[in-house]
């Protein structure tokens, strides 16, 4: 239950002494992260923005919660900055741990969102795909994020009209729903996303 969460982790974030501020950010990012997942962007982006400003924030933190915030400025559609804050988690996650990680591979996957917004297909595109070809090579150890990689590259393709390509890995993410051993976005996004193929498509 995410509100409950949410709910939950926003009184935490006010019971830290001055001392553990660290741990106070890390309360209030779930707090922001939740609202995003609820799609609440208004309320996720001041917190977010909250988190990202602190100076108690941990430096190997700053990748996700940079993410997050971007995410929320998607949600209310100011693409400029959410490209800005999805550029920075890109910048930082590659100063912590290198280039190749999941941290930017989950930031390349958002941004591809966000180029696609601003018109940008082609980079859009890459984007999406640099980030399914990430966790498509550890799908066996991290099964949730590769269909999540999957469901976002089947979207955009779909708004790319490349319906074929789309098709085809919605209709992988459908059969694995139907197995009991399913982990990934919740069906419901799944059946919604491929539902909207057919009317675009006409198929």
């Amino acid at each position: 239950d995410y509100t409950r969460a949410q709910k939950i982790f926003e009184k935490a974030s006010e019971l830290f002494p001055a001392n553990q501020q660290d741990d106070a950010m890390d309360a209030l990012f779930h707090v922001g992260y939740d609202y995003n997942h609820l799609g609440e962007f208004s309320k996720a982006q001041p917190i977010l923005q909250k988190v990202v400003d602190s100076k108690k924030l941990y430096y190997k933190d700053r990748p996700k919660t940079l993410r997050a915030l971007g995410v929320a400025y998607e949600g209310l559609k100011n693409y400029s900055l959410a490209e800005l804050y999805l550029n920075q988690s890109i910048d930082e996650a590659v100063k912590a741990w290198g280039a190749v990680n999941s941290n930017v591979a989950f930031s390349q996957g958002a941004l591809g969102r966000v180029k696609i917004a601003q018109g940008n297909k082609v980079e859009g595109q890459k984007l999406a795909e640099y980030s399914y070809k990430f966790f498509a090579g550890r799908r066996k150890s991290n099964q949730y994020d590769y269909n999540d990689a999957k469901l976002n590259l089947a979207n955009i393709y779909r708004d790319n009209g490349k319906f074929a390509e789309a098709r085809g890995l919605y209709d992988a993410l459908l059969k694995d729903i139907a197995d009991d051993d399913y982990a990934g976005p919740a069906s419901d996004f799944v059946v919604r996303a491929s539902d909207l193929l057919r009317k675009q498509s006409g198929k």
